[in-house]
């Protein structure tokens, strides 16, 4: 295992403020100082021990954090972009942000003529661009998604069948491939692909032919 982990800074701040703790108890309860404190919420790595003492320091009899808790894993992050993907749609930045690196990118795989959100995305601003472009012609349809996921070493792969419309051609199913490839425990890079019998016709109908 890894010495240095990405910690989930959204929640270690939210479990201070609901103990009712300033960032300066919350150092002195677990033996640390101010300054690491605020690292673990705004971002940052933290080796395992220190996350074995902030999460000890954490817990209540009624609620008991542990390591696991605090630290971003592969599965959960892609887990959280896909349901985020699912239930927010165009405004899923708020519920993936915390987990992007600084340098995240995000690669639509196809022909850049069939479709202005098809290419490659840079960070925070350059997704949300993405997902302007991608919601401005896609509409979801009904259904849960139900995806499968392999978790490598270094990357998770997930596997869905997406209903939509798109480009107004109504009832699409896309079968999407989600790589999503982490570095320090964050994410900084995700790859959508999906299947190419549908992205041939969807170019079709785009382009006329």
């Amino acid at each position: 295992m890894s010495r240095f982990h990405a910690i989930n800074t959204r929640l270690v701040r939210e479990l201070r403020q609901k103990r009712g703790w300033s960032q300066k108890e919350l150092a002195k309860r677990a033996g640390y100082s101010e300054r690491l404190i605020r690292k673990a919420e705004f971002g940052g790595t933290l080796d395992v021990d220190t996350i074995h003492s902030l999460a000890e320091a954490l817990s209540t009899f009624e609620e008991k954090i542990t390591f696991q808790t605090i630290v971003h894993d592969g599965l959960s992050i892609a887990r959280t972009f896909v349901s985020g993907y699912e239930q927010l749609g165009q405004k899923m930045i708020s519920a993936i942000e915390p987990y992007f690196t600084t340098d995240f990118k995000f690669y639509m795989a196809g022909d850049p003529q069939s479709a202005p959100f098809i290419g490659t995305w840079h960070g925070k601003d350059g997704f949300q661009q993405f997902l302007d472009l991608y919601f401005g012609v896609v509409t979801r349809g009904p259904g849960t998604l139900q995806p499968t996921y392999l978790v490598n070493a270094d990357s998770v792969i997930a596997r869905y069948a997406d209903r939509v419309t798109i480009f107004g051609q109504p009832d699409t199913v896309l079968w999407t491939f989600l790589h999503f490839w982490f570095r320090d425990g964050l994410l900084c890079m995700v790859e959508h692909f999906y299947d190419t019998q549908a992205a041939n016709q969807l170019a079709d109908y785009r382009l006329g032919r």
